[in-house]
């Protein structure tokens, strides 16, 4: 697990990032927030596997900036996203992002709430799923219903696609992550592989997977969130209030010149 942290101005982030080396008990007020990210890249919301890139990602930027106006300090650890949210159940946390909403998951965590439902309008980002195939493969999704796919498909551990497919009928088999999905597809031990859009079509642009293709059609789009713990909401709910309004006012303002930035 890696930790690092940033003392807020958010010009000082954008400059550098110290890191430390053990992840210290979490506290539940405004000024010191520790946040839980997977240890994988998801360019361009978060960029790299460990520690903060000097430019980290937009997923990143907004919550840094939203962090800064609500008057916290952040730590942001990288560990596998199973992990991000045993820990936030644990309470060992203050929040984990990106995940997008499940109900099972309000059991140990907060999502930005509207009328008694989630709240899109007050998400991090949007993303999609789709389906990966070997070249000239059968495997297929035409937007309601799949052909081709006899075998298992391979997900990251964790994921909310592997719940929604198996609701579908197919037969999932979780991994590390989607570079392990794409090797174990290359090799032909799955038939596919269900990857976030953004992830999966980096693999394919870098060159190492020059037999896989993107069914085009995504499997589906989702809101992403910041979850805050449970612990946090009951100390300082005001101000988790106010940290999600912060980062939809930041992601509306600034969204378009970051994903210039980051395209």
């Amino acid at each position: 697990m890696t930790v690092f942290t940033s003392k807020f101005s958010f010009s000082s982030f954008l400059a550098g990032t110290v890191i430390a080396v053990t992840m210290s008990g979490t506290s539940h007020a405004a000024a010191n927030l520790t946040l839980c990210t997977e240890d994988k890249d998801q360019s361009p919301y978060v960029i790299g596997a460990s520690g903060l890139a000097s430019n980290p990602g937009i997923a990143v930027e907004i919550i840094q900036k939203a962090a800064e106006r609500v008057g916290a300090s952040t730590k942001i650890i990288r560990a596998p996203w199973k992990r991000c949210l045993s820990i936030l159940e644990k309470g060992e946390v203050d929040g984990v992002f990106l995940g997008s909403y499940k109900k099972e998951r309000e059991k140990f965590g907060a999502f930005p709430m509207a009328g008694g439902n989630v709240d899109p309008s007050r998400r991090v980002s949007m993303s999609s799923y789709s389906l990966y195939r070997l070249k000239g493969g059968s495997a297929s999704w035409d937007g309601k219903a799949f052909s081709g796919i006899d075998g298992k498909v391979g997900a990251p551990l964790g994921y909310s696609i592997v719940k929604d497919l198996e609701k579908k009928g197919l037969k999932m088999e979780e991994s590390k992550g989607t570079e392990t999905d794409f090797k174990k597809l290359s090799s032909k031990r799955i038939v596919a592989a269900a990857a976030l859009t953004n992830v999966g079509d980096a693999l394919i642009e870098s060159g190492a997977f020059p037999n896989i293709e993107k069914v085009e059609t995504p499997l589906v789009s989702k809101p992403y969130y910041l979850l805050l713990s449970k612990q946090l909401m009951k100390a300082e709910k005001d101000m988790a209030e106010k940290f999600w309004n912060e980062i939809a006012s930041i992601r509306d303002a600034d969204g378009k010149a970051l994903a210039k930035k980051y395209n």
